[in-house]
C-alpha cells in the first residue's frame, strides 16, 4: 500500500540522551522535509526534575502522545512513515493504525532493546524502555486511558533485539515473544518471521527501527552502541523483504543520536538510503 502520510514527531524526552536525539531528528527532518510533506506533531519540550509515576518527563510524554494522537485523527492517514524521536512516539502511531486494521496489524519491533518494561519493573524509568507494554494495554494507567486500540502478544514480533532487561527476559519467555537475531537477519534467514506471519493472521505491517539495532561499527551514532547488531546491508535487505510483502501500512525511524549539531552527511546518507528501502523519496515543494 503507498504511504499517503508522513509525520515529524521529534520528542526527546522518552529517553536520556534528549539533546543528541532533538538534534538528529531535526538533522533527518532537514534532509527529508523537499521529499515528504511531513505533518509536525506539537511538542512540550519541558524537561522535569524527578520521574513522575516512575517515568521520566511524564508530563510532556502525555501531553505529545495526546498531541499526536489528534494530529493523526484530523489527517486520517491510510499508510505512514513516521520520523522521530526517541522509540516512544510509536506508541500514538501503533494505536491509529490498529485502529484502521482492527486484529490484523503486525508489528516488527527492529531495536536492541525490547522496549517492553512496566514503569515498575523499568531500570532507567524512561519511557522509551516501555512502549510495547503501554501498546499491550499493560503500562501507565493514564497512557493506557488515551490508548483506544491495544495489541495482542501474537502482533508482535522482535528483530534484532540483545539488550534485555531481566524482568523483559522473563516476561518474553513466559509469553513466547517470537525473536528474529541479529545473525540470522545477518545471514538472511527470515524463516521465523516467515512461521510467523502464517500462524498469527495477520494481513498488515508495521515496521518500528530503532536505529541503535544495527552494528556499532556501521557508524551511525545512537544513544546506545550494542555489539553483535545487524550490518547495514543486512538492514537494508530485510527492510526490502518486509516491505516487499506488499503489506506495510506503518514504518517509523527513531533514535538517531548524533555527535554534533551539523549534518554528518556520510551518516545521514546511510540513513536516508535505509529509510528508501521501504519508503521511496519524492521530490516534493520544499516545506
Amino acid at each position: 500500500m503507498p504511504f499517503d502520510a508522513s509525520l515529524y514527531f521529534p520528542q526527546w524526552q522518552g529517553g536520556p540522551n534528549g539533546g543528541k536525539v532533538a538534534i538528529g531528528s531535526r538533522l533527518l527532518h532537514e534532509r527529508l522535509r523537499g521529499h515528504f510533506p511531513f505533518k509536525r506533531v506539537p511538542t512540550d519540550d519541558a524537561a522535569s526534575p524527578a520521574p513522575k509515576q516512575n517515568i521520566w518527563h511524564y508530563e510532556a510524554v502525555c501531553t505529545n502522545m495526546k498531541n499526536a494522537l489528534a494530529v493523526l485523527a484530523e489527517a486520517k492517514p491510510r499508510a505512514l512513515f513516521t520520523l522521530g524521536g526517541d522509540c516512544s512516539i510509536d506508541v500514538p502511531v501503533i494505536d491509529y493504525l490498529h485502529g484502521q486494521y482492527p486484529g490484523t496489524l503486525g508489528v516488527v519491533w527492529i531495536d536492541a532493546h525490547a522496549d517492553i518494561n512496566t514503569p515498575q519493573s523499568s531500570p532507567s524509568q524512561f519511557f522509551h524502555g516501555m512502549p510495547l507494554r503501554a501498546l499491550l494495554g499493560e503500562g501507565d494507567g493514564r497512557i493506557g486511558a488515551m490508548l483506544k486500540h491495544p495489541l495482542t502478544r501474537r502482533q508482535v514480533i522482535y528483530a534484532g533485539i540483545r539488550s534485555i532487561d531481566a524482568p523483559e527476559q522473563d516476561y518474553i519467555a513466559q509469553h513466547r515473544l517470537p525473536v528474529l537475531s541479529s545473525d540470522a537477519i545477518n545471514k538472511g534467514d527470515y524463516a521465523l518471521f516467515t512461521s510467523w506471519l502464517a500462524e498469527s493472521g495477520i494481513g498488515h505491517l508495521h515496521i518500528h527501527f530503532d536505529l541503535d539495532a544495527l552494528d556499532p561499527s556501521e557508524s551511525i551514532n545512537t544513544t546506545y552502541k550494542i555489539a553483535q547488531g545487524i550490518k547495514l546491508q543486512a538492514m537494508a535487505d530485510f527492510l526490502r523483504f518486509l516491505h516487499g510483502r506488499q503489506m506495510s501500512v506503518g514504518f517509523t525511524v527513531t533514535e538517531y543520536a548524533p555527535d554534533a549539531e551539523t549534518p554528518n552527511a556520510g551518516e545521514i546518507e546511510k540513513i536516508v538510503a535505509l529509510i528508501s528501502a521501504v519508503v521511496p523519496l519524492r521530490k516534493i515543494l520544499a516545506a
